[in-house]
């Protein structure tokens, strides 16, 4: 782990972990999924009770499934959002972030329209073809290489006049 913070109430320690080790925890696709799929290890340099003396440590071999799962495991229930994105007109890419891991071979291309502004009649939806993987599996990046085609189209939707720079991005469920 990398951080996080703990909070203790009476017996009960609650640790809530980082954004980066949550989602290195949701790259490992059978991790920790349901109760009876997830356990923690502790050594005994973990905690020290009031008079100094470590825990008992929790160690492969020595868990119990009816007493070492977790009382309580929320699963994740809220969907991914952009955080960012970054497109590329010389190297045809499209590289989308998101707040946490999301995978990858979910990408729908026609959920994708690219326009000057929010409220702009030049746009442009990705239609199936206009964009490739560069990458695949869980990730909280999205990097696309799109077609020469769709570039045209997007360069035309995103630079409608030349007093006009800006590029958006809107993405549909």
């Amino acid at each position: 782990l990398t951080g996080g913070t703990a909070a203790m109430m009476g017996t009960t320690l609650t640790i809530t972990l980082t954004s980066k080790d949550l989602n290195s925890i949701k790259l490992i696709s059978s991790l920790c999924r349901s109760t009876f799929a997830c356990w923690v290890r502790l050594s005994s340099t973990f905690i020290r009770d009031l008079t100094s003396n470590p825990v008992v440590p929790v160690l492969p071999g020595t868990l119990d499934p009816t007493t070492d799962t977790p009382q309580t495991l929320r699963t994740q229930t809220m969907p991914p959002y952009i955080v960012g994105f970054s497109l590329n007109m010389n190297t045809k890419s499209l590289i989308i972030s998101f707040n946490e891991v999301v995978l990858t071979s979910s990408f729908n291309a026609p959920a994708i329209t690219f326009a000057s502004d929010a409220n702009s009649t030049y746009k442009y939806t990705l239609v199936a073809g206009d964009a490739t993987l560069a990458s695949s599996g869980a990730s909280s990046l999205l990097n696309l290489t799109l077609t020469d085609s769709a570039m045209s189209k997007i360069k035309g939707a995103c630079l409608p006049t030349a007093a006009n720079y800006s590029t958006c991005i809107g993405v549909t469920a």
